[in-house]
């Protein structure tokens, strides 16, 4: 639910693993939520998106819009 950008702790974390284990050489793909965790509403920038598709180093990032 929760990968950077947000603060949320586990956004952190999993963010961090997931880096880690792209540096090994793995193949990494994060599905994951739109961002939303500090203000308690989707960020302005992700707003009336179905699915997000973005590159964060050598990370795949697929959000998606979630209820």
């Amino acid at each position: 639910m929760y990968y950077k950008p947000d603060s949320a702790a586990t956004g952190i974390v999993m963010a961090s693993l997931a880096e880690q284990l792209a540096e090994q050489g793995h193949d990494v793909r994060v599905v994951t939520g739109m961002p939303h965790y500090s203000t308690n509403s989707v960020w302005k920038e992700y707003r009336r998106k179905w699915w997000v598709r973005e590159r964060q180093g050598k990370v795949l990032v697929q959000r998606v819009w979630s209820y």
